[in-house]
């Protein structure tokens, strides 16, 4: 399973920034986000999360947790700038050792002529960042960034 509390802009604070294009903190016991300049709610995910519900990062607010063949998908339009912006987000293993687990998705952002990632590599242990857009002459470019884990940092349950 995967422990999530996602934001798309750092929000510690209750009150949301206003640059802020979207942000869900599974507090309301569902999935759609608690502020949204595009549509709101999940275009995949259905079900109630009364029963799935974590404590946030610590200990604060809820977060969702997702079995390995879930997401909680959301539609860009209007809840992401692909031209400049900020997305932050919390993760957690909750039932698994990060050694021991492949390769993880942990967040896409998909958009036309626009894809963001951050995967967790297996071996070498690393996070990887994976930004592909067009150019404006139709050109598809690719940029990544790698970034090497310290394991004892993503222990099973910690933030």
């Amino acid at each position: 399973m995967l422990l999530f509390l996602c934001l798309l802009f750092p929000a510690v604070s209750q009150a949301v920034q206003k640059d802020v294009l979207f942000h869900t903190n599974f507090n309301n016991y569902n999935v759609t986000a608690s502020f949204s300049k595009g549509k709101a709610k999940s275009i995949n995910f259905r079900g109630d999360l009364q029963l799935r519900m974590y404590p946030g990062v610590n200990g604060k607010g809820n977060a969702i947790t997702l079995l390995a063949n879930e997401r909680c998908a959301y539609d860009a339009r209007g809840n992401i700038n692909p031209k400049a912006g900020t997305v932050s987000f919390w993760f957690s293993p909750l039932n698994w050792k990060t050694s021991k687990q492949g390769r993880v998705e942990l967040i896409e952002i998909r958009s036309k002529g626009f894809s963001f990632k951050i995967i967790k590599e297996k071996h070498p242990y690393q996070l990887l960042a994976i930004l592909d857009a067009v150019d404006p002459n139709g050109k598809a470019i690719r940029h990544y960034v790698r970034t090497p884990m310290w394991l004892p940092d993503w222990n099973t349950g910690k933030w």
